[in-house]
């Protein structure tokens, strides 16, 4: 309670709605392919791909609003017209007709590229107006994002296997409508706190207009598969933009580039979390627990909680290493999450093989296992390779850089379309012949994958080798 009584005031009131607009996009994630496919029919690639897309326009849409936020509109107001989007984009989810879905994904994403840099430009806003507790507000700004992940895909994973999916995405609907209200309702004090406007201010209906518009651009990219095209556009923007400064950081921006295109890599792989993995579970292993069979989008929730375990862990032995001055530099903690994440997967690949030896499903043991690996990996290169950006970018560039690194994790989800189509089973699993099959399809799915990380790995080590070796700036670039 201490804690509480050092934080600037509306913090709480910061939290508390990012916690319920993560609690409603966890809700939708951990089952958006199993509602693709039991209730609108959708085969495993045509889900994948609305999933994957869906991904992509989630990291895309912050990077473009970010470049409009702050200049034509303030963080309130982007804040304020973004959850009231997502608001109804999860109640509109409820009804299962294929082209509402469609409709209500696009107002999601569209509300979370106006809602993601105005709630956090504020919350640093608020810190920027306080004489302490800074790390003890992001800590608990971080906590909030888990806790939310954590309990939508249990709570709704069980509404949704008891009653119907609709009931789910109902739920979360109804707890991103308080998180909607609470910030309407407490707009008013936090402007007083923040009292500032937009450099070039548009007009609040004009503001709505263009979210409106962005709506069913997003609904015509979904519809017609074309977030290819968007992101290709976004990327041209970003590096026409980043082109005058390349002959003087020409050494610092290569550098991020690498490390987005690992990145890219590294996510397109994780993010099958939602799709093949998602389905192996269901199909594959056996949920039963006590007598009562778990619903596959609860181990979606193995990752906040092994997270939150990790994390404390490796940043004491990060210390305890940095003291006798033998901590490993950012690039190799990347190249850690790499083949870390191939072990990962190589546990998928052992679990594949058990249930074609069985012909049968297999124990949740394996899941456990690899849930454990996936956030270990996760915490060694994401947070690490964007701390690493924000570091070395260019003062005149960082905020660019930042977009750009939000652009690759929309291309990692592209890549994860690629590899799931690898994992795509079209038939029905319920016989033993059928779980021969099936599994040698995710062993081959889950293998490509593997090996594609271990060598990604190798190769970010040997070149973070040679650079570090030949270059003494570089070493200092990347030190930890």
């Amino acid at each position: 309670m201490r804690l509480l009584h050092v934080l600037p005031k509306g913090v709480g009131s910061i939290l508390f709605v990012e916690s319920c607009e993560l609690f409603g996009r966890f809700g939708i994630t951990a089952l958006l392919v199993f509602y693709l496919k039991q209730s609108l029919g959708f085969s495993d690639t045509h889900a994948f791909l609305l999933y994957t897309t869906f991904v992509a326009l989630f990291s895309a849409t912050p990077a473009l609003a970010g470049l409009f936020i702050g200049r034509y509109v303030n963080y309130h107001q982007s804040a304020l017209i973004g959850i009231f989007f997502m608001m109804l984009g999860n109640l509109l989810l409820v009804i299962p007709e294929t082209q509402l879905v469609y409709l209500s994904l696009a107002l999601i994403a569209v509300g979370f590229g106006f809602f993601y840099p105005g709630l956090t430009t504020l919350l640093g806003r608020l810190y920027d107006r306080s004489s302490g507790g800074r790390d003890a507000g992001f800590t608990l700004y971080y906590m909030a994002k888990n806790i939310g992940a954590l309990f939508a895909p249990i709570i709704c994973g069980f509404i949704g296997q008891a009653y119907g999916y609709h009931y789910a995405f109902l739920l979360s609907s109804f707890v991103m409508m308080i998180g909607f209200f609470f910030y309407f309702k407490m707009h008013a004090n936090l402007t007083t706190i923040i009292d500032e406007q937009a450099t070039h201010p548009l007009p609040f209906s004009l503001t709505v207009l263009s979210a409106v518009i962005a709506v069913f651009v997003l609904y015509a990219v979904l519809d017609y598969h074309l977030v290819n095209y968007l992101i290709a556009a976004c990327v041209i923007g970003f590096l026409l933009r980043v082109a005058p400064f390349m002959k003087q950081h020409i050494k610092v921006i290569a550098i991020i580039f690498a490390l987005m295109f690992f990145a890219i890599i590294f996510g397109g792989s994780l993010g099958q979390g939602g799709t093949t993995l998602n389905l192996f579970i269901m199909r594959m292993v056996d949920r039963h627990m006590f007598g009562i069979e778990i619903p596959p989008s609860v181990y979606y929730a193995l990752d906040p909680v092994f997270m939150m375990v990790i994390g404390p862990i490796l940043a004491i032995v990060y210390t305890k290493l940095a003291k006798r001055k033998l901590e490993p530099s950012s690039l190799y903690k990347c190249m850690f999450g790499l083949i870390t994440l191939s072990i990962g997967f190589g546990v998928f690949i052992l679990a594949a093989q058990h249930a074609m030896q069985l012909q049968g499903q297999v124990t949740s043991l394996y899941i456990v296992i690899a849930f454990i690996i996936f956030p270990l990996a996760e915490l060694f290169i994401m947070p690490v390779a964007l701390s690493m950006i924000t570091k070395i970018s260019p003062k005149e560039l960082t905020a660019t850089m930042t977009g750009m690194w939000m652009l690759s994790q929309s291309v990692g989800s592209l890549l994860t379309n690629s590899l799931s189509k690898l994992g795509a089973v079209s038939f029905k699993v319920d016989a033993p012949a059928a779980y021969v099959h099936a599994g040698s399809i995710y062993r081959y799915g889950f293998s490509a994958t593997a090996l594609l990380l271990l060598g990604s790995g190798v190769l970010m080590g040997l070149g973070s080798y040679l650079l570090q070796r030949r270059s003494q700036s570089a070493r200092y670039l990347v030190a930890a």
